[in-house]
């Protein structure tokens, strides 16, 4: 999963950060397909089995690290908080 992951890092991209500010890149050309391909997956699924609404069940975790640039959370130690949507 590493790597196919790494397949979407863009060192340029980096470049762009701001300390201590949130960033959102730009999408790149393997983003693009990702979210194409995201789209088309939701697609089959509907013409499966159609429904009219779906639920988005969003969660974040404290994921504590010791890297230098990660910033102090409201639990008091030096962490990441990623966002999950299932």
């Amino acid at each position: 999963m590493r790597e196919y992951l790494e397949l979407f890092h863009e060192p340029e991209q980096e470049k762009l950060r701001k300390e201590h500010e949130a960033f959102i890149r730009e999408h790149s050309r393997l983003l693009t397909a990702l979210v194409q391909l995201n789209g088309a997956f939701l697609a089959a699924m509907q013409h499966r089995s159609p429904r009219e609404t779906s639920t988005l069940d969003m969660d974040t975790k404290l994921v504590e690290t010791f890297k230098k640039a990660a910033l102090y959370c409201y639990k008091k130690f030096s962490a990441y908080q990623p966002l999950n949507v299932y």
